[in-house]
């Protein structure tokens, strides 16, 4: 029990030290995490500008943005004054297009944008423009098809029409004074009718719904923007990033630094580091 109250206090100990050696290093935890987050903002400002162009469209909710995406990219790939420009051949062409050409889905009814960046302004037009147009392509395909989805909907909206009042008025002859039970089987016949008229009408309804849900009209809701110039990272984006990484190096720095104080102070501690750096000069001489 002693023992082990013992191992506890120098737990606490040694974490009343750790903070006793970051407190007392307070300044260069502070010093060195600033200066570096100030040098990557400056540094932001010279990393080169790309240009970005943008678009809008609408698309199917089922489609697949993946082999949009893959169209898109073959369609630049195959344009020959493009595609010298973009790369020396046609895998770094295709890898630079993967790497900045971006379908975002933007909701969850088909909305998506399309984004492009390059260095050069007038590419990225170019880029753009030819995306623009491949998905012009799609869209034509697909409204054609979406044509004749549109004449089964309002085929099956007028044949659901025509059973709705069917089944209005079987109910209103059902709902009327029979004289049973002599007019059983007619009322019986009725009743037949109406369950069969009712099953097909809830099952061209569904249809419909299912219709109506998957029809969607390709269209290009915003024309692609002018290339506007953009920068991979912002300076506050950057000096954040940064200023954390070198808070951390920092801190790993000073625990260790302090750590290695103390395991100085124990012989046999010592002697184990002392043996852990003879075998580091001993590889370094013989790599030499």
């Amino acid at each position: 029990m002693q023992d082990s109250s013992q191992n506890e206090r120098s737990k606490e100990m040694s974490l009343l030290e750790a903070v006793a050696v970051l407190a007392l290093s307070w300044k260069l935890l502070v010093i060195v995490p600033f200066c570096v987050a100030i040098i990557a903002a400056l540094a932001s400002f010279v990393l080169p500008v790309k240009y970005e162009t943008t678009t809008l469209v609408q698309v199917d909710i089922h489609g697949r943005p993946d082999v949009m995406l893959d169209s898109f990219i073959a369609a630049v790939a195959e344009t020959p004054h493009l595609s010298e420009r973009l790369g020396p051949d046609d895998r770094a062409v295709r890898k630079h297009l993967v790497r900045d050409l971006l379908l975002v889905p933007l909701d969850g009814r088909g909305r998506m944008q399309i984004s492009y960046r390059n260095s050069n302004a007038a590419d990225a037009a170019a880029v753009m423009a030819v995306v623009v147009a491949e998905f012009s392509k799609l869209m034509d395909e697909n409204n054609l098809k979406s044509a004749e989805e549109q004449a089964k909907i309002e085929s099956l909206r007028f044949s659901v029409s025509v059973l709705e009042q069917t089944a209005t008025e079987l109910q209103a002859r059902l709902a009327s004074d029979y004289d049973l039970p002599a007019d059983q089987a007619a009322y019986e016949r009725l009743a037949v009718t109406l369950v069969a008229v009712t099953t097909d009408l809830q099952a061209r309804r569904d249809y419909l719904a299912t219709l109506e849900t998957a029809y969607t009209r390709y269209e290009i809701t915003r024309p692609a923007s002018t290339p506007r110039p953009v920068r991979e990272g912002g300076p506050m984006i950057l000096a954040g990033l940064w200023g954390v990484i070198a808070f951390i190096a920092t801190t790993a720095f000073v625990l260790l630094r302090a750590a290695i104080d103390n395991a100085l102070k124990d012989p046999r501690s010592a002697a184990t580091l002392e043996r852990i750096a003879g075998a580091f000069r001993f590889r370094a001489r013989s790599r030499s």
